[in-house]
Order: structure tokens, then C-alpha cells, then sequence
């Protein structure tokens, strides 16, 4: 028989798991192995958006003095080569066992270096990706 009490109770148990889970999950993105971790798998799967929201484009385009069209051509290369390399890491079955080793710290912690490593048809791949804090939060650099 259903019981409104019991569904309601359910449902509230359940919210209260995916919030801790949600809540659980923020602290990891505060590692720069996690960040590294999440933007090598973007870069593999081909996410191109999500790869260019994670980097710090404004800081990029200042760095390299870009026009906003210079800009809007450089985000255009990087789409176009995490593309490439997503459909020679689909052509060879995908990626697997990604993980990322202990950050290796600027003196001043403010940067990180994080190798990140996986398997791609079979074959061991590193990834070195550098990261900045940059308002309590690592962002990957290029």
C-alpha cells in the first residue's frame, strides 16, 4: 500500500545523499590532482567547451595580447585540437585507469604542476598539466 509518509521520508533521505555527495564533491575540485584529473578527461571525451570554461581564457587572451577576434580565433585552434586528439583516442576504444599523481607545488603554492596519467588502446600516456590558484581555485593554464 503507498504511503505518502514513507515516500516522503524516502525522498528526503534521498535528497539529504545527493547533497552530501554534491557537497563531497566540491572539496575534491579545491586539489589541483582533481582539476587535472577533470580536465585531461574533458580534453580525451572531446569537450571542448568544458575544457575552455575550466581555463582562465580572459587571463590567457591578456597574456598573449589578444583582440576579442584574435581570441575568438585561438578558442576556435584549441576546439579544433582537442577534436583531433578525442577522435584518435575514440578511434583507439577510449581511455582508461586515468589518474593523477601528488601535485609538485611552486615555493610560493600558488601554481602546480600534476602529471596525469592513462591508458589509450592499450598504451601508457602522461599528461603534465599546470594549474594557477587563482581566487582559492586551480585553474588549468596553457
Amino acid at each position: 500500500m503507498f504511503s505518502l509518509r514513507r515516500f516522503l521520508s524516502a525522498l528526503a533521505a534521498a535528497a539529504a545523499l545527493f547533497t552530501l555527495a554534491a557537497v563531497s564533491g566540491c572539496g575534491d575540485q579545491a586539489k589541483p590532482e582533481s582539476v587535472a584529473a577533470e580536465f585531461t578527461a574533458a580534453v580525451l571525451n572531446g569537450d571542448s567547451d568544458k575544457v575552455i570554461k575550466m581555463l582562465d581564457f580572459g587571463e590567457i587572451a591578456k597574456k598573449q595580447h589578444l583582440s576579442e577576434s584574435d581570441a575568438d580565433v585561438f578558442k576556435s585552434k584549441i576546439k579544433s585540437g582537442i577534436e583531433h586528439e578525442a577522435e584518435k583516442v575514440k578511434a583507439n576504444g577510449g581511455f582508461k585507469d586515468l589518474k593523477a599523481d601528488p601535485a609538485h607545488y611552486s615555493n610560493d603554492k600558488q601554481s602546480a604542476v600534476v602529471v596525469v596519467s592513462y591508458k589509450v588502446g592499450g598504451e601508457e600516456k602522461t599528461q603534465r598539466v599546470k594549474l594557477n590558484l587563482k581566487d582559492d581555485k586551480w585553474v588549468p593554464t596553457l
